[in-house]
């Protein structure tokens, strides 16, 4: 781990245990291109591990993404911001945003939680290196 993602992490940390940590501030995050910050932010916001959430965030496809902001109660325009900034970093090509959209809206909570859920399992599966 850089010293950089430390710093983002304590950072991050340290606006969570103060309850100043909100879905303003991990947009924020997103919008000043600060992976790291939005990461470990939208992960205390979900209640996953930041590992988990970073997998789900480095993902090509974004629908582990929106999983994640749908458990933390987020907004679309902060997912779109989320989004934004994942292309951005990766050079990947611009997604279709209304259909991303018209997904995230669809995306009930609970369906969110149980892919979650699933996602958590797999990865606690995975045999340590």
């Amino acid at each position: 781990m850089t010293k950089q993602t430390e710093l983002a992490r304590a950072l991050v940390k340290s606006l969570h245990d103060d309850g100043r940590l909100n879905e303003f501030q991990v947009t924020t995050f997103a919008e000043q291109g600060k992976f790291d910050e939005t990461n470990a932010g939208l992960a205390a916001l979900a209640g996953v591990a930041v590992e988990t959430a970073e997998t789900m965030m480095i993902e090509s496809r974004t629908e582990g993404v929106m999983i994640l902001a749908k458990v933390a109660g987020m907004q679309w325009s902060s997912e779109r911001a989320i989004i934004a900034m994942r292309e951005k970093l990766s050079g990947g090509s611009q997604t279709d945003i209304l259909t991303l959209r018209d997904s995230y809206e669809a995306l009930r909570p609970s369906t969110a939680q149980q892919v979650l859920r699933f996602h958590r399992m797999q990865l606690g599966a995975t045999p340590a290196e």
